[in-house]
C-alpha cells in the first residue's frame, strides 16, 4: 500500500515541477534573444521600461530619483556630479552606451523600436531616437535578420517626417534593413527622395540605394544625376599647390556631393566599374560624369 502511495505521489508531483520549470523558460524572443532564466528576463523588462521612459526626458528621470538614475547607468557618485550637469542629449548619448548592448535581449529591442517611434517635436529626441535604432541594426541585424521587418515600419514612417536631420538618421537605418523578400518598398520610398532639395538628404539617399542593390533604382538615379549641376556645392575640395587659398580653379572648384554620390552609387548598381575611389581633382570627375553620361545614351533602353 506505501508503494502504491508512493508512486500516485510521484505521479503528481513530478508533473507539478516539470510544469513550473516550463513557467520558468523564457518566451521565444521576437526580434533578438531571450536571456537564459525567466527571472533575469522579468528584470530585463523592468529595466527595459524604465529606460524608455527616461531617454524621452531624462532631466525629468534624473530629478525624479538621482540614485536609481546613476544605478541604471552604472555610475558611481562622483561621476554624477558631472552627469546631472548634461543637458538632456547628452544624457541621451550616456543611455544608449547601456541600451545597445542589452538590445540583445528582446525586452530592450522593442523599447528602442517604441523610442524610434515617438513622434515629437523636439528635434534632438527626433533624431536621437532614430539614430538609436540605426545602431541597434548595427549591432544586431546580421545575427537576428528577424528584427528587420519591425525596424523597416518604423523606419519607414520616421522617412515622412520634414526634418532633413530625422530623414538622414531613417535613411541609414533603412540601408541596413534594406528591402523585405519579394518587395521593393524602401527601394520606392528611398527613391522618391532623389527629389529633396537638401543636398545631404540626397547624398544619403543616393548612398543607401547603391547599398539596396536594386537595378530599379538606376533610372531616377540617373535622371536625378543629369538634373543637377556639377558644381553647386558649397564643399569645396581640399587647395592644391597651384591655386592660392580659397580661391576656386578648374582642380578645386566646388563639386556637388549630390551629385556625385548618385555618380557613386550608379556605377555600383550598374557595374560600370569607372570607379570614384581615392582623391579625385574636379577635371577627373567630370571625365566619369561623362562616362556616365555616353553609357546611359547607349544603355536607358535597358532600364525601366
Amino acid at each position: 500500500m506505501r508503494k502504491f502511495r508512493a508512486s500516485v505521489l510521484a505521479c503528481l508531483v513530478v508533473p507539478a515541477f516539470a510544469a513550473l520549470a516550463v513557467a520558468q523558460m523564457p518566451e521565444t524572443p521576437t526580434y533578438t534573444s531571450n536571456p537564459p532564466t525567466f527571472a533575469e528576463l522579468m528584470q530585463l523588462r523592468q529595466d527595459a521600461e524604465w529606460f524608455k521612459k527616461a531617454f524621452v526626458d531624462p532631466k525629468a528621470a534624473l530629478k525624479a530619483d538621482p540614485a536609481k538614475f546613476r544605478d541604471m547607468l552604472g555610475k558611481n557618485d562622483f561621476d554624477m556630479r558631472t552627469i546631472s550637469q548634461q543637458d538632456s542629449p547628452a544624457l541621451r548619448l550616456e543611455m544608449k552606451k547601456i541600451i545597445i548592448p542589452k538590445a540583445k535581449y528582446d525586452p530592450f529591442f522593442q523599447v528602442v523600436l517604441d523610442i524610434a517611434s515617438v513622434s515629437t517635436q523636439d528635434r534632438f529626441l527626433a533624431v536621437q531616437s532614430v539614430e538609436l535604432l540605426d545602431d541597434a541594426l548595427k549591432a544586431y541585424v546580421a545575427q537576428y535578420p528577424v528584427c528587420a521587418s519591425a525596424s523597416r515600419a518604423v523606419l519607414l514612417q520616421r522617412l515622412k517626417d520634414t526634418r532633413d536631420e530625422v530623414k538622414f538618421a531613417a535613411i541609414m537605418g533603412l540601408a541596413l534593413v534594406k528591402n523585405a523578400p519579394g518587395s521593393n518598398e524602401v527601394t520606392q520610398a528611398l527613391v522618391a527622395e532623389l527629389q529633396s532639395k537638401s543636398e545631404v538628404v540626397i547624398d544619403s539617399d543616393a548612398s543607401a540605394l547603391g547599398a539596396l542593390g536594386d537595378v530599379s533604382a538606376v533610372r531616377p538615379l540617373v535622371e536625378r544625376f543629369l538634373s543637377l549641376e556639377a558644381g553647386n556645392s558649397t564643399a569645396v575640395e581640399p587647395d592644391y599647390e597651384a591655386a592660392a587659398p580659397n580661391t576656386p580653379t578648374p582642380s578645386n572648384e566646388p563639386v556637388n556631393e549630390a551629385k556625385l554620390a548618385i555618380a557613386v552609387a550608379v556605377d555600383k548598381l550598374a557595374g560600370l566599374k569607372i570607379g570614384f575611389s581615392g582623391q579625385l581633382l574636379r577635371s577627373e570627375i567630370m571625365q566619369k560624369y561623362a562616362a556616365i553620361e555616353k553609357w546611359w545614351a547607349e544603355n536607358k533602353d535597358k532600364y525601366k
